[in-house]
């Protein structure tokens, strides 16, 4: 169940990896880039109403746990700001409930969120959004989410 918009400033984290015949991102230089392949819809996740991909507010959700939630051993975590991702393109980010019955209750797992909005227009304009997006989000090489004005106190705690 999809609940109220993660806030504008909140980084959420989406986590990729590779694996047969899926690239979720590639080496450029010394880093790790995105690939579209990442933000593609699976059959799973296009069946749900509405369609959508699952990511993490980073300000509920620590991107090490986001990791071992996704359970994508091999992934690697990349962050982008809810706004950037909304002012992109036609879509939007929400906290989404629908999780593992095993994670209910968990440290971070409220941070659960979707985006939503990827499965709008012709093949042609599902791909673009998802080159567009991929622009937005950078790869977590321990670099801490942006502060915000909700983290920063749980920070210095």
């Amino acid at each position: 169940m999809l609940g109220a918009p993660v806030p504008d400033p909140h980084e959420v984290i989406r986590v990729a990896e590779n694996r047969e015949k899926f690239t979720g991102f590639r080496h450029e230089g010394q880093t790790f880039v995105l690939t579209v392949d990442a933000l593609a819809l699976s059959s799973v996740e296009r069946g749900q109403t509405p369609a959508r991909i699952s990511v993490w507010d980073a300000v509920l959700t620590e991107v090490k746990l986001a990791c071992a939630y996704s359970r994508k051993p091999l992934g690697e975590a990349f962050l982008a700001v809810a706004s950037a991702l909304r002012a992109v393109v036609p879509v939007d980010v929400f906290y989404d409930s629908h999780i593992e019955a095993t994670l209910v209750g968990e440290p971070g797992a409220d941070g659960h969120a979707a985006i939503t909005g990827l499965d709008q227009g012709s093949d042609t304009d599902r791909r673009v959004r998802r080159r567009r997006l991929v622009q937005v989000f950078r790869h977590w090489e321990g670099v801490p989410p942006v502060p915000t004005t909700e983290n920063q106190g749980r920070e210095a705690a």
